[in-house]
């Protein structure tokens, strides 16, 4: 939340849902208006309007001129939504573990052992792929899945592949709550 925190005027538990789905609402009417080529006038309204919505601190809050913008604003918002759908579960509380949020994503977190089948296919693809003048060091190794998915999954297909994501770690509350997989292993 240190990133949210920088850019919000207001605290994020503050901010609800309703207020942020109205302020995307408002996002695409300014889309709408940038691709029709509307004055900057009734764009720069809409920007105040998606800002009173949305309260954000001085250098954050400049008129929303660009789809660059846009799309900076709805990640903003995607990511308010993820935190108060993940803490209004947990009661805000600030001592629940990860596995409660993962839980409130409805997702599952293991630690996998060393000797664990899947962790060995991890750091055996890890290491196979890494690059000389930046060797890696493996400490630890999660498999995160969603069960709605995995129930859904046809293993039958017989064409499963191991795949690598990396991304900074605030990402990560955003990429499970929308990302649809099988299982993801996270590398920290």
């Amino acid at each position: 939340m240190g990133t949210l925190s920088a850019i919000l005027r207001v605290p994020v538990r503050s901010v609800a849902i309703e207020r942020v789905e109205k302020a995307e609402a408002i996002l695409l009417e300014i889309r709408k208006a940038i691709d029709s080529n509307r004055d900057e006038d009734y764009i720069k309204t809409k920007s105040d309007m998606f800002f009173n919505l949305i309260p954000h601190r001085l250098g954050y809050d400049k008129p929303i001129l660009t789809k660059q913008i846009i799309a900076r604003k709805q990640d903003v918002c995607q990511l308010i939504k993820d935190i108060v759908n993940a803490n209004e579960s947990t009661g805000w509380s600030q001592l629940s573990d990860a596995a409660s949020k993962y839980r409130a994503l409805n997702c599952m977190i293991d630690w996998l052992k060393p000797g664990h089948v899947e962790r060995e296919q991890v750091e055996k693809l890890v290491i196979s792929t890494q690059d000389e003048d930046c060797p890696v060091t493996i400490h630890n190794v999660f498999a995160v899945s969603r069960s709605i998915e995995e129930a859904g999954y046809n293993h039958s297909v017989g064409n499963d592949k191991l795949l690598l994501h990396c991304s900074r770690p605030a990402n990560f509350l955003g990429i499970l709550s929308r990302i649809h997989f099988n299982k993801l292993i996270y590398i920290p």
